[in-house]
């Protein structure tokens, strides 16, 4: 599962506390229910690495991809440490993430490889902590109540509208704001489940349920594809 970019306000805490993202959250929810008492669910963060919840860490600002992420070589140490390095690994997360696991494992199994945007993921995450599913080990403030409409969402595709105009538009400024920091933030190419996924776990995304969250991920899509956020840069030294 991976990392989350909403952490904890502590300096230091174990990764399973650290970690407060509400994709974070419904990726766990969903390994510990496909896990058996022989797995292992780990954590993949973008500067740690694999981690076991108990493990500690402190507080960081780094996404999977950006200068700084973890390598290949620390990877398959830890992986060799934590004797998973000849498992058979599914990832729950997207793509960049099973870009870097698959630097240790290279037949992994990526369930939401060819997904069309973070609904799919979180209504995949839903089916698998679904009705009876297990989900032994799940501690009640993995999910905190705020949370809970957003990971809960969207859990059939049933439930989806099958046509008409979404009642959520997404204001204009939070368009503008998300988009101007997905551009500071990425150094590399910029693509849909890319975005997705930086907006997920900022605290815009926590109040609203997959359609709306989908809607807002849209507009900001377009803002960056289309060049309308304008970047006011520092005007340089005299």
């Amino acid at each position: 599962m991976p990392c989350s970019m909403n952490k904890r306000g502590e300096t230091v805490a174990p990764a399973g506390e650290m970690y407060v993202g509400s994709y974070h959250l419904a990726a766990r929810k969903a390994a510990f229910a496909l896990c058996g008492t022989e797995n292992h669910p780990l954590v993949l963060s973008a500067k740690y690495g694999l981690l076991r919840l108990e493990d500690r860490i402190l507080n960081y600002d780094l996404k999977a991809g950006q200068a700084g992420t973890v390598g290949a070589d620390v990877l398959r140490r830890q992986a060799h440490h934590l004797a998973v390095s000849g498992c058979r690994t599914t990832v729950l997360a997207g793509k960049r993430y099973a870009e870097l696991a698959r630097q240790v494992w290279a037949d992994l199994h990526h369930p939401l490889a060819g997904a069309r945007g973070i609904g799919d993921h979180l209504s995949y995450f839903a089916a698998q902590y679904g009705a009876g599913r297990r989900t032994a080990g799940i501690e009640p403030e993995l999910c905190p109540q705020a949370l809970r409409p957003t990971l809960e969402a969207g859990a059939a595709a049933a439930d989806r509208p099958s046509g008409g105009t979404m009642t959520y538009t997404p204001d204009t400024a939070t368009v503008r704001r998300l988009a101007t920091e997905i551009l500071l933030d990425h150094t590399r190419d910029i693509d849909f489940m890319s975005i997705c996924e930086a907006i997920t776990d900022t605290p815009d995304s926590a109040s609203l349920d997959t359609h709306s969250l989908e809607a807002l991920q849209s507009a900001v899509y377009d803002a960056v594809r289309h060049a309308t956020v304008h970047i006011s840069w520092p005007a340089e030294a005299a």
